[in-house]
């Protein structure tokens, strides 16, 4: 069975009966359902509210691990109604970073692309690979990577290595002219 609609153009009463057996719905998406909570113009905020609480207890590991998947998801659900100054996204961002970070040292996932941070995302509309799959090659490439204050930086132990190398060889080679 199909949906036929999407999620966003659902009222409430629809979304209550989605969630309540949405197995049998074969185009039935989880982050669509997120997204379209905060894109709905006909739900009220209340009514958005009681959606995502429930969408959070139907889906709770999912719904955890939106913090790493689609952060600025996650961060406008959680905080779905309430208006904030920038100190306090600021906070939030240092608490997302937390979270996000805790999830991948125990699920024990060392790569970090997938999710928003495994799309291009350079800032410019024109840009002809805008939202393709990319690798990072780069320490922050496009400004979107995700890291952390406790990441051992490999640039920084290559430079070192190298500057001890030339050290070495220095000190040999005033070592043969004596």
């Amino acid at each position: 069975m199909k949906i036929g609609r999407p999620i966003n153009q659902l009222t409430a009463r629809a979304l209550r009966r989605l969630l309540s057996d949405y197995r049998r719905y074969t185009d039935f998406n989880r982050l669509g359902l997120f997204r379209g909570i905060l894109e709905s113009q006909i739900l009220n905020p209340h009514e958005k509210q009681e959606i995502r609480d429930l969408a959070k207890e139907t889906f709770r590991k999912y719904y955890d691990f939106l913090v790493v998947k689609d952060p600025y998801t996650w961060d406008r659900l959680e905080h779905l109604g309430e208006n904030r100054n920038r100190q306090q996204e600021g906070q939030d961002w240092k608490e997302i970073r937390r979270k996000q970070e805790e999830i991948l040292r125990r699920k024990r996932i060392r790569h970090r692309n997938f999710g928003v941070y495994s799309r291009h995302d350079c800032g410019y509309e024109t840009c002809n690979v805008n939202n393709c799959m990319t690798r990072p090659k780069g320490p922050n490439r496009y400004g979107s990577e995700m890291s952390f204050d406790s990441d051992r930086y490999k640039y920084a132990r290559k430079e070192k290595s190298r500057r001890h190398k030339q050290q070495r060889r220095r000190k040999d080679w005033l070592k043969e002219e004596w």
